[in-house]
């Protein structure tokens, strides 16, 4: 959300075309294409406002990456869309991907949900233009001058950063990110983006029928559209960063390892997730389909064509229907629904090559793109209570009861419940048998002996072990992997400025630099890479309080208001700005 609740706005036109010719009250933006393929964008200047500061930005809402994916090309990859010669009005967001409904999910509040929902939104800062031109009066606002900085012609152009929420997989959208304070700010450009969401975007039969990885693919049309367009709102295409949080942080992974997206854009952001986490990768996705397909009355006969009988039943389906459909993980603690292996967009389990780059086959290289790819990756201090979290959502979607969900929150964890999360993270399945003395060895390597029938003590430990396991133990793997694989070597933050809350873990890099020591140097096809640990106070409080009392740390997704600039406490507007420091200097430089 912007700041400020009396702004006035002017319409500016960004016209993907040789000539065109804009109202007063309007600032047109001319692009090099051709006459026979124009689009001319309508969006919105408007004042935000940081650090008792006003900035004047530009927002272009709910413009569409890909043709919708409606009627038989509901479990199609995404097509590319041609929106020819027409002016597209980009004030409003659009509809955002089908999930299950939430009512208390304030990301969902106020918007749409459609199967029509790959759209994207850009926000551009606009420095030259006078605050007080747009927000005094509409007589002064016909006066404003084009920015000059967004002029095709013009060699210096803003930097991107394209956002990928995330949200399990299964929910979540861009509209919920104001892109407004962080472009401004950082002058950059930030892109927010929607792509298909848990049944309509990773479900597959493992073949061809239903592909896998439509989300994967919605993500990749969205940063091709970005890479061939954002020059028209004054973005430059050779300085394009991909980053998400959580999920969003896996699928930014996922594109920087897939070689369609070499020439596309050129840094990743991870914010708490990488597929080096273990069980990050799915395993069996026919199975789930078939499953899915049985819960929701398909009669599946079994025979050769099982994949069409699938698809035509989930076709038959109402969209509503299946994004409410649960979808529970058959492998323990695993998601219920992820991306998959399909040889294509995820050639190789991700795992294997970024887990242990020590012990890996020299055989599983980092992709040259991914490894020329400068890597900004790291962690919150308690990330690992979002497991506990997802676990109880699952149950809560088991039982159809809502206010479940609080009382397994708020009750800190047994020690059986702890040795049953190290049983579920060492089984491949419910059947498996693992060693109690495996067990106790984790546990021991974890457990406060100074109190250990301190339930709240040992929640937090198992918070501790859980933000180990999933993220803080990938997160040096995949820095690690991309480091040894690469030739200049930077284990510390971005940029300059008072590092206040954001540690560097890395700090001891003597076997990373004498690997790259002896390595050729010469090449200069190597990435830079920073790793970062994030250890802020809790800044959800009131969720906290309401569910979570007994934890004491920094919670998974704690960082995203820095990250955005959407902070209003003074303690917390300077951390804002050296957060937005880091990030916005590395969307530039690297």
């Amino acid at each position: 959300m912007e700041s400020g609740s009396n702004r006035k706005y002017v319409y500016i036109v960004v016209c993907a075309s040789a000539l065109f010719t804009c109202g007063v009250s309007q600032i047109s933006i001319i692009s090099g294409n051709t006459t026979e393929n124009r689009t001319t964008f309508a969006g919105l200047a408007y004042v935000t406002q940081f650090d008792n500061t006003n900035y004047t930005v530009a927002k272009f809402l709910g413009i569409a990456y890909a043709r919708p994916p409606l009627g038989e090309k509901r479990f199609s990859k995404p097509e590319p869309v041609d929106h020819g010669n027409m002016t597209y009005d980009a004030t409003q967001f659009k509809s955002i991907c089908y999930q299950r409904a939430a009512p208390n999910d304030g990301c969902q509040k106020g918007n749409t949900m459609a199967e029509d929902c790959l759209y994207l939104n850009i926000y551009v800062p606009l420095p030259s233009i006078n605050p007080l031109t747009v927000s005094s009066t509409e007589s002064s606002v016909s006066n404003a001058s084009l920015p000059t900085m967004l002029l095709p012609e013009v060699q210096d152009k803003f930097p991107v950063f394209v956002f990928i929420h995330g949200g399990a997989y299964v929910d979540g959208n861009g509209n919920c990110y104001s892109g407004s304070v962080l472009a401004a700010f950082g002058e950059i450009i930030v892109v927010t983006i929607n792509y298909r969401l848990n049944v309509f975007g990773f479900i597959s039969t493992d073949d061809d029928i239903i592909p896998a990885n439509l989300g994967l693919w919605d993500q990749h049309e969205a940063i091709k559209w970005v890479s061939e367009n954002v020059h028209i709102f004054g973005g430059d295409p050779t300085r394009i960063t991909v980053g998400g949080h959580s999920s969003g942080a896996y699928s930014a992974v996922f594109q920087g390892l897939f070689p369609g997206n070499d020439n596309l854009f050129h840094r990743v952001i991870s914010q708490s997730g990488t597929p080096a986490s273990p069980k990050g990768i799915f395993l069996k996705s026919y199975t789930t389909a078939r499953n899915l397909a049985t819960s929701l009355g398909c009669n599946i006969t079994g025979a050769a064509n099982t994949s069409s009988e699938i698809k035509s039943c989930l076709m038959k389906q109402d969209a509503t229907r299946l994004a409410e459909a649960v979808v529970p993980p058959i492998v323990p603690f695993s998601l219920g629904i992820a991306p998959t292996i399909d040889g294509n967009f995820v050639a190789v389990d991700p795992f294997t090559i970024l887990e242990r780059p020590s012990e890996r086959d020299p055989a599983l290289k980092i992709p040259d793109g991914f490894r020329g790819k400068d890597l900004l990756i790291g962690f919150t201090a308690e990330d690992g209570e979002v497991i506990l979290r997802l676990r109880a959502r699952e149950k809560v979607l088991e039982t159809n009861n809502m206010s479940f969900i609080s009382e397994l929150l708020r009750s800190p964890l047994s020690r059986e419940a702890w040795m049953q999360l190290i049983f579920e993270i060492l089984a491949e399945s419910s059947d498996d048998r693992v060693d109690d003395v495996l067990i106790g060895a984790v546990l021991d390597k974890y457990m406060d002996w100074s109190a250990p029938d301190d339930l709240v003590v040992l929640s937090n430990r198992v918070v501790r072990m859980l933000t180990d396991v999933v993220f803080a133990i990938p997160a040096v793997n995949t820095a690690l992997s991309h480091v040894l694989s690469s030739h200049n070597i930077t284990l510390s933050m971005p940029g300059d400025g008072n590092s206040t809350g954001i540690n560097s873990i890395a700090t001891n890099s003597t076997a990373a630099n004498t690997t790259a020591a002896n390595s050729d140097a010469t090449s200069g096809t190597g990435g830079t890479t920073f790793l970062y640990r994030f250890t802020l106070p809790i800044t959800n409080e009131q969720y906290t309080r309401k569910y979570i009392s007994w934890l004491s740390g920094t919670e998974h997704s704690d960082e995203i208001p820095f990250v955005f600039g959407q902070i209003v406490s003074n303690g917390s507007v300077r951390i804002a700005k050296t957060v937005m420091k880091y990030w916005s200097n590395f969307v530039k430089t690297g």
